[in-house]
């Protein structure tokens, strides 16, 4: 009986150190401007119909685990370029001050994934020094 109790007690300390070892992961959806008109759907789909409009939002996301990693899908851009001006963006936030409201600062982000090499994906890049930055 000894022997069980002393293997079910070994059992859960190791189970329990695995289990705790899982990641867990938060995402986050972080809309850091916006375009001040509607653009019609057929800029961004083929063949949609002409009276269709889309109110498009600049988003990027962020990946938490509770190992310590943070991670940005995309980085955003600066409000200093021209493209700022032509497309007629509005309620920008800088992408690193968007992490503020969540208790992260620049340095905190470890690991950037860009999706594609675009003027508001890669723009923001500067903003955290620290990240490694990963891209196809």
């Amino acid at each position: 009986m000894q022997n069980f109790i002393l293997f079910f007690f070994m059992f859960i300390v190791n189970y329990g150190a695995t289990f705790s070892q899982t990641p867990n992961y938060e995402v986050y959806a972080l809309k850091f401007a916006s375009i001040e008109k509607l653009l019609p759907l057929a800029v961004d789909l083929i063949d949609a119909p002409e009276s269709e409009t889309v109110d498009p939002a600049f988003v990027f996301w962020l990946i938490k685990d509770n190992k310590g990693k943070n991670i940005l899908i995309d980085a955003g851009f600066l409000n200093d370029i021209p493209q700022v001006k032509d497309f007629g963006i509005t309620k920008y936030v800088q992408p690193d001050k968007m992490l503020s409201g969540l208790n992260l600062k620049r340095e905190d982000i470890t690991d950037i994934i860009l999706t594609h090499p675009h003027w508001d994906h890669i723009g923001g890049i500067d903003l955290f020094p620290d990240a490694q930055v990963w891209i196809q």
